[in-house]
């Protein structure tokens, strides 16, 4: 998996973040509940690698791609589905986004999306979650973390 400069996210097992991006991809279908202590997305990826997918996180949205596996050219006697390049943005309720942990196995993707805590604020230059103690300035509701004010 990899993740954008533009989130927080914690890995869980032994998935790998590295930075990448990724384009278009065809639309995912998602499930979302609200667990006690995250808000919860599933989404069937089949036939992807951990490797292969990226979570982006910012205030107020997630962004799920996964790049193109391709199978072994074939003369398909039908052929109706294709491997991989999905894509799916979802809208986060207020307070949520703070972070994210995420697994998949057997083609199925959770993210746990964490809630904000209070003592949290999101740069706005760089969009990355800080603790209050990494806030060099705030003017007008926007925050600048010290890494972007240097």
């Amino acid at each position: 998996m990899s993740l954008s400069p533009a989130a927080h996210i914690d890995p869980i097992g032994a998935l790998v973040f590295v930075l990448a991006g990724f384009g278009w991809g065809k639309p995912v279908p998602v499930n979302v509940y609200e667990a006690s202590d995250a808000l919860v997305v599933v989404a069937p990826l089949p036939a992807v690698q951990p490797e292969d997918v990226a979570i982006d996180l910012w205030p107020g949205r997630m962004r799920i791609t996964a790049s193109l596996r391709s199978a072994a050219p074939r003369e398909y006697l039908m052929h109706e589905w294709s491997y991989g390049g999905y894509e799916r943005e979802i809208d986060l309720p207020d307070g949520w986004g703070g972070g994210a942990e995420a697994s998949l196995a057997n083609g199925q993707l959770a993210v746990r999306v964490l809630p904000r805590q209070a003592d949290e604020f999101t740069c706005s230059q760089c969009f990355l979650v800080h603790h209050r103690s990494q806030l060099a300035r705030e003017k007008n509701g926007q925050f600048v973390c010290r890494d972007c004010a240097a």
